[in-house]
């Protein structure tokens, strides 16, 4: 065998795959003209414990957005298989919401300035 073939043997060239873990957070719904404000149950998966998940974005598979509000640690696993499943972009909520805010604030400096230069 040439030293370029992978052998069955060569455990070394596989990467070794880390246990993902699951975490239910209650979410809100964002919708066009900001967030819904009830909050449902859901769980994402992730290899490593995320720091915090408040005001994170989360997408399910139809891509509908979702903020997360806080972890639910109290709940039972068995739970789990009827919340939403999510999985966690690495967008913030604060950058959506400064794209949708920056026209609106465009738009109020020109007519302060138009009101003041009458």
């Amino acid at each position: 065998m040439s030293s370029e073939q992978m052998s069955l043997f060569d455990i070394n060239c596989f990467p070794e795959r880390k246990a993902e873990q699951e975490f239910m957070i209650s979410v809100r719904k964002i919708h066009a003209n900001g967030v819904n404000q009830i909050t449902k149950r859901a769980v994402f998966k992730t290899d490593k414990m995320p720091e915090k998940v408040k005001n994170k974005i989360f997408k399910d598979k139809n891509g509908v957005s979702y903020v997360g509000c806080r972890f639910l640690e109290r709940e039972p696993k068995e739970a789990y298989s009827n919340c939403l499943q999510l999985k966690q972009t690495e967008e913030d909520l604060s950058v959506i919401l400064k794209f949708k805010v920056d026209p609106v604030k465009k738009l109020l400096a020109d007519k302060r300035r138009k009101y003041y230069a009458n």
